[in-house]
């Protein structure tokens, strides 16, 4: 698996998880950790954005800019995803 993979899939988790800033916390940890070893890319740019944000308001204790981040970030994994369907689909038709 590769370091971007590993991103999403830690992002994933963390936005799919419904508990607040005080209840990620094993998730935050995740997603910091994917992320040190994430290479910058065109590709990852948005949603790696978005997850500093969202560790920043963890670092500032600031639940409502947290919430904003994760759904920011929230929408930049589904946007990855979405891609990536679309790709298999493509594969899948032989387009």
């Amino acid at each position: 698996m590769s370091a971007g993979e590993d991103l999403v899939i830690a992002a994933s988790a963390m936005v799919l998880h419904r508990g607040g800033l005080r209840l990620c916390g094993d998730l935050l940890a995740a997603l910091e950790c994917s992320l040190r070893f994430c290479p910058r890319s065109a590709r990852l740019g948005r949603a790696i954005e978005a997850a500093e944000l969202v560790l920043a308001a963890r670092d500032a204790c600031d639940d409502v800019a947290f919430d904003a981040a994760r759904d920011a970030l929230s929408r930049e994994v589904s946007a990855l995803l979405a891609g990536k369907a679309h790709d298999q689909l493509r594969r899948a038709r032989g387009v």
